[in-house]
C-alpha cells in the first residue's frame, strides 16, 4: 500500500510480489499469524491471477494443531 492508504499500482503489486519468490502457475498460500494481514496478500495475488489460498487460522491454528514448523 501507498502513504495514502490506496493499492500500489498493478505493476508495483507485481514486482514486489515476484521478489518474494512468488511465481505465475505456482500455487501459494497467505498466512499470518491470524490471518488478518494474510487477507491483503490474498486479495492482491488473485487480483494479479495468482493461484492463491487464505489459511484464515494462520500460524496460531497451525501451532494449536501441534503440526510441524519449519523455520528459515
Amino acid at each position: 500500500m501507498g502513504a495514502d492508504g490506496r493499492f500500489l499500482p498493478r505493476e508495483e503489486l507485481h514486482k514486489r510480489l515476484q521478489a518474494t519468490g512468488m511465481t505465475a502457475g505456482r500455487p501459494v498460500v497467505a498466512y499470518c499469524m491470524v490471518g488478518m494481514r494474510a487477507s491483503v496478500v490474498y486479495f492482491v495475488a488473485r487480483y494479479l491471477g495468482h493461484a492463491v489460498r487464505l489459511y484464515d487460522g494462520s500460524i496460531v491454528d497451525w501451532s494449536r494443531r501441534q503440526l510441524p514448523l519449519v523455520r528459515n
